[in-house]
């Protein structure tokens, strides 16, 4: 598994996910990015909702300030080097080939 997520907010909660997960003999890795059409770095603004709760936005809001600079992916060439040329095994048995499984939140 890997774990793109920009917002540090929700990377303490991922790390325990990928502790419990490394306990149980799964990989699963935390990135502190956003994935796009290109690289480069983009500006996070944060403004206060109500208590305990921040709004982290890429929109610049009048009421938001920036917070964060985080490094963006370029997403279709992180699949080619971190998923397509992944090579199998030759002594790979299973009644089930291996899978990518994507799971995504699209959000500008």
């Amino acid at each position: 598994v890997f774990a793109m997520e920009p917002n540090p907010k929700h990377h303490p909660r991922l790390e325990e996910v990928a502790a419990a997960y490394g306990r149980m003999g799964w990989r699963y890795h935390v990135l502190p990015v956003a994935a796009g059409d290109s690289e480069g770095i983009l500006t996070y603004y944060t403004r206060h909702i109500r208590q305990n709760e921040d709004d982290f936005t890429v929109l610049k809001k009048p009421d938001a300030h920036p917070t964060h600079n985080i490094t963006v992916l370029h997403f279709a060439k992180w699949l080619e080097q971190h998923v397509y040329q992944r090579k199998i095994p030759e002594n790979h048995r299973s009644l089930f080939p291996p899978k990518v499984v994507m799971k995504m939140d699209i959000e500008h």
